[in-house]
């Protein structure tokens, strides 16, 4: 097995455990309401995609997903790639600009790609797209920038 085959299982074991920590019964909150599925990562291309489903309470009053949703669905991606790079160290968005091209509806599966462009000992930058599947569409491109700060984590 060659050293890219071994990092990329790395790298799917590391968002199998990772997920199941954040998704685990009994935990609270927007990340595991939003119910991200890992789809795949490359290790090659620092690459990550979930997929998240929409849902009625995801909708404004005109039935499409609110626009800060599919942010956050783009932010949990950003940020599940940038702890694989950061390891135990605390990381926080330091921007992130989103350009929203088509809206997502009740029930529609959206996939969410990112890639990290550059990690360096402190800033990870990264690119994504929002694909929505139900419709074969680009739904939104974004690019964010994320810091890895000095302190530990612990999930």
């Amino acid at each position: 097995m060659t050293e890219n085959e071994l990092k990329q299982q790395e790298m799917e074991h590391y968002y199998s455990d990772l997920l199941s920590v954040i998704l685990a019964d009994g935990k609270n909150g927007l990340v595991p309401t939003l119910a991200p599925k890992f789809i795949n990562c490359n290790y090659e291309e620092k690459s990550l995609t979930i997929e998240f489903k929409v849902n009625e309470w995801e909708l404004n009053p005109e039935g499409i997903l609110f626009g800060g949703l599919t942010v956050s669905m783009l932010d949990n991606a950003y940020g599940f790639l940038c702890h694989y790079f950061a390891g135990d160290r605390f990381i926080s968005t330091i921007s992130e600009n989103t350009t929203f091209l088509k809206p997502g509806r009740l029930n529609d599966i959206i996939q969410v790609k990112v890639k990290a462009a550059s990690n360096g000992k402190t800033i990870v930058n990264m690119s994504g797209e929002v694909f929505n599947l139900t419709n074969n569409v680009l739904m939104a491109t974004s690019q964010s920038s994320f810091m890895m700060l000095n302190k530990k984590v612990n999930l």
